[in-house]
């Protein structure tokens, strides 16, 4: 993760916006130790990441949009975590939902990269627009 794209950090995750976003304001909700899955976090971790999803249901609310939250899954890497869904959801998710939002020519985050300046300005832009719901200020 790229520092200059970290928006708000607690004790356990911080938030930043995405490198190549889906769409805008996609946020990422990241734990500050690497784990297998968020189920072996402690209750405080676990209370940590539900204010960090609380704040951006607010946040989105008061941007008339609605959020989605997933997580990724990985029986073989530290940097991975398990996916919350009960249904079964293809290895891409970002290709399926890329295609559920009709943005399928941003299914590939590489496809529309940022100059480093361009994605502080939006950082900044999303922190002052954030800044009254996040759980750390």
């Amino acid at each position: 993760m790229k520092t200059h794209l970290i928006v708000s950090i607690g004790e356990d995750y911080y938030l930043a916006l995405a490198k190549g976003p889906l769409v805008e304001d996609h946020a990422l909700i990241i734990p500050v130790e690497h784990r297998f899955n968020t189920l072996s976090m402690s209750s405080e971790s676990e209370t940590e990441l539900s204010r960090f999803q609380n704040s951006l249901k607010s946040y989105c609310r008061g941007q008339e949009k609605e959020v989605i939250f997933f997580e990724w899954a990985s029986l073989r890497h530290t940097h991975a975590n398990l996916q919350k869904e009960r249904e079964l959801i293809p290895v891409n998710v970002t290709q399926v939902m890329a295609g559920l939002l009709n943005m399928a020519d941003n299914a590939d985050w590489r496809s529309h990269r940022r100059s480093k300046d361009e994605e502080m300005k939006i950082v900044e832009n999303f922190k002052s627009r954030f800044q009254e719901y996040d759980p750390n200020c």
